[in-house]
This record gives structure tokens, sequence and C-alpha cells, in this order.
């Protein structure tokens, strides 16, 4: 294994993380320090059933552990999010738009509004979000496919939108060049990520490693390697749990090998990691005593949960929390699916 920014084989495994399907394993390049997540070379999708090889069909999960994922429905709570980064896009001379990872269509549905005349190409490789709702398939083009098998015509797009999309890439990097090489000099793309800084968060006790994603970004090390790949920052919205960029297509592609700025980020990814594992286990562990004093309250009085995701399912899977002594689960996006 290669890191997919430098390409350095300086790999160290630090974490092999605990119930994933995949046999992952989080990594850090002790280069650049790009964290990955690497796949056990025995994995069979046939055999895994939060996949779709496994029969066609997937298990739905709301778990706290690596299986996380399944239910689909983050990227459209993030379209919620970036509305402050989406306002400063001029949608008026957008006329070419791809949607990269367009999942169940929200920004689809959303775009449809404000530019419903543009030629707009939605990549989506999960077959069971599709179809989507009859009225984006009547001016959109939907293609059931990842982008690193799609064919896109040179400097065309004016705007692409890649939302919790570029973590799931077998290779970032390949990707970041393949959409530079498709839009126009001067185009827009929104990118959006998950906070790999996350990891240093006290209060953590669900797995930030899950086995959808190959890939964990941190601020620093990805502008780096975006404007490496040709990509300018034009506005930052980010937070301490996601990276919000709205990215400038700039000149051609840096030739020659990636080498960060920042000489100390291999040693400081690579302490962060371990002592999220540290973290993690203390937290969850510290869970018992709260799931004591809730079925303490359940056996006396009425009781109900607000949310039922990842925090619920820790309760339940480390803290003891027996689900059967309380009222209900209320839950305004999970209910859905």
């Amino acid at each position: 294994m290669r890191c997919d920014f430098c390409a350095s084989s300086d790999l160290e495994r630090i974490y092999q993380v605990r119930g994933s399907q995949r046999g992952m394993t989080a990594a850090v390049c002790q280069r650049c320090g790009l964290i990955q997540s690497l796949r056990a070379h025995n994995y069979d999708p046939s055999k895994n059933p939060h996949s779709v090889a496994y029969h066609g069909q997937r298990e739905i999960s709301a778990s706290s552990g690596p299986t996380w994922g399944n239910i689909r429905h983050g990227k459209g709570l993030r379209l919620t999010r970036q509305q402050g980064l989406l306002a400063q896009v001029p949608w008026a001379q957008m006329a070419a738009v791809l949607d990269v990872g367009s999942n169940r269509g929200d920004f689809l549905r959303w775009l449809h509004h404000r530019r419903p005349t543009a030629e707009v190409l939605a990549l989506e490789p999960d077959p069971l979000v599709l179809p989507y709702h009859p009225s984006i398939a009547a001016w959109a083009t939907v293609k059931n496919q990842r982008l690193e098998a799609s064919e896109l015509p040179p400097k065309h797009l004016e705007f692409v939108y890649c939302s919790h999309t570029l973590e799931h890439a077998d290779a970032p990097s390949l990707m970041l060049r393949k959409i530079h090489a498709a839009m126009k000099p001067g185009a827009l793309m929104l990118l959006d990520v998950p906070n790999a800084e996350d990891l240093k968060n006290p209060n953590l006790v669900e797995e930030f490693f899950v086995d959808k994603h190959n890939f964990h970004f941190t601020p620093a090390l990805l502008q780096s390697y975006l404007g490496h790949v040709g990509f300018m920052v034009a506005a930052d919205a980010s937070d301490a749990y996601n990276l919000s960029y709205l990215l400038k297509r700039g000149g051609a592609v840096a030739g020659g090998e990636f080498s960060p700025a920042d000489s100390g980020a291999a040693s400081r990814h690579t302490a962060m990691v371990k002592q999220y594992v540290q973290t993690l286990e203390q937290n969850r562990a510290k869970l018992r005593q709260v799931g004591e004093t809730i079925n303490f309250l359940a056996a006396r009085q009425t009781v109900v949960c607000w949310g039922g995701g990842r925090l619920f399912d820790a309760l339940v899977e480390y803290g003891g929390l027996n689900p059967r002594t309380i009222a209900g689960v209320i839950d305004e996006h999970l209910s859905k699916y």
C-alpha cells in the first residue's frame, strides 16, 4: 500500500478497527500525514451483510460502530449547513453542473428551484437509493456509476457538488484531478468531508473510522493538497466536525510528487489516532454508569430517549441500556428510513 497523496510506502498501521466488516486498519503516512483506512486483503463484499453485494441488499443499522453509514441520510442533513457557501455561487452563470455521489437527490431538488435550465449530470454508485424522485429524472442525467468509471468532457463544468463523497473514494487524488480536468478555468466546486480533527474530541463514544470511509482529512493537509492539484479556497465554512470549502479551479495541476508544507503533520496525526483509541475505550467504559442510571429511572417513571442514532446505540451496546424499559425513541431523521 502507498499513500494516496505523496505515494510513500511508509504507512504506520495504528488501530485495528473493532467490529469492522472490511477488516479495516487505521494508518498514518509517515511522510505527509494522510490518515487512511486499509482494507483487509481477504475482504469479500459478498459475505458482508452490510454491503450491497450481499444478495443485492444490505443491513440497515444505526450502529455506533464501524458499520454506520448504510442509512445514507447524512448528505441531506449537510445540505442545510451548506447554504452559506451555496449563496456565494452565481447560479445564473452555472450552465453545466456535476453532482458527485448524488444519493437520494437532495441537492438536485434544491438546484432545480434555482437553475432549472442547467445541464446536470448526477453520479451515484449505490443502486439502492435509486430511482430518484420522478421530477429529477425528467431534467437531470442520473447515472448509476462511480466518478472513476465516468467519462467527463474536458473543461466543461461550471460547478461541481461533492458532499461527503471524497472520503469514500479508492483514490481521492485521482477523483480531484479528474474533476479539475472537467472544470472550466475559474469554475467552482463545493467540497464537504468529515473533519479528522474530530479524533481529538474528548467526548467520543462512537467509532470514527467507519467502514464506508477510506480516507480521513485534516484541514491543513487537505488544503495543501487541494492547492497541489490546482484548487484555491474561495470560502471556508468548516467546523469541528466537517471541512466545508467553496473551491475555485485554478491553472494546471502541479507536476511531481506532493510534498506538504507542514513537516510535523505525520507525528501529530499519529499521536492523534493513538489518543483517540484510548479516549474511545475510556468513554465507552463510562457509559455503563449512564446506562444503569437510565435503567433505574425507567423502572419507576416514564422515560423517552430523544435521538435514535449512534449515541443511543452506544448506550445499548456499551452502557447496558435496556430499550424494552423505555417508553419510546424520538428521532426526526432516522424514523424516515
